[in-house]
């Protein structure tokens, strides 16, 4: 691929119970902007972004599932080609985080994940300590047992949404200079997005 108007395009899900914040994060990556209440997709929505990657495009087509949340009423085709997926929790519901390892386990019924790229995200890091119900030992002991990198965002603060994606799409290319999927790009840097320092939201260390 060594023509400079080649497109790359990556399809990436985001999956996560109810209310996490699926629609305002894609939003807010997608648009810079924050909807307290958006309407939530009918089915399933799709939105474009594309990302310049030194002298490649990346054409990102994010899948929002907002209106899809049982997971069984979401087709397999939606994975049988997606390159990445951003698995949301909310912080403030611990429902929403125990049945991350339940996601799992049904993405696995569709999907390889050794040949795939899979980000947790812990959305509303933005809310206070006292509303928290998550804690930095739980997604610790999270991201040890499932081997995936949790990093923490806030789609209404703007913190860490460009990095997620940033994440998702370092290891798709990864993954495709591993040769374990189809295609071989160079890696580049995506542009950061504004952080809040008096945020207390963290991201892990990537290997």
């Amino acid at each position: 691929m060594d023509d400079e108007d080649d497109i790359m395009t990556f399809k990436i899900l985001l999956l996560g119970n109810q209310e996490v914040g699926k629609t305002s994060f894609i939003i807010r990556f997608t648009e810079d902007k924050f909807k307290e209440s958006p309407l939530s997709a009918i089915g399933v929505d799709i939105k474009n972004k594309e990302i310049k990657r030194k002298d490649k495009t990346i054409l990102l087509k994010i899948f929002d599932t907002a209106g899809e949340e049982r997971f069984r009423s979401i087709s397999k085709n939606y994975f049988a080609s997606a390159d990445g997926i951003l698995l949301l929790y909310d912080i403030s519901n611990e429902n929403s985080f125990k049945s991350i390892k339940e996601w799992i386990e049904n993405i696995k019924e569709y999907i390889n994940l050794s040949e795939i790229g899979l980000i947790i995200v812990g959305n509303k890091c933005d809310i206070t300590e006292e509303e928290k119900v998550v804690n930095n030992l739980m997604v610790k002991d999270l991201e040890k047992n499932l081997k995936v990198k949790v990093i923490e965002a806030s789609a209404k603060s703007n913190i860490n949404v460009t990095e997620s994606f940033m994440l998702i799409i370092d290891k798709i290319l990864e993954l495709k200079f591993s040769g374990k999927n189809e295609g071989r790009i160079d890696s580049v840097t995506l542009n950061n997005s504004k952080k809040n320092n008096k945020h207390t939201c963290f991201i892990n260390k990537i290997i």
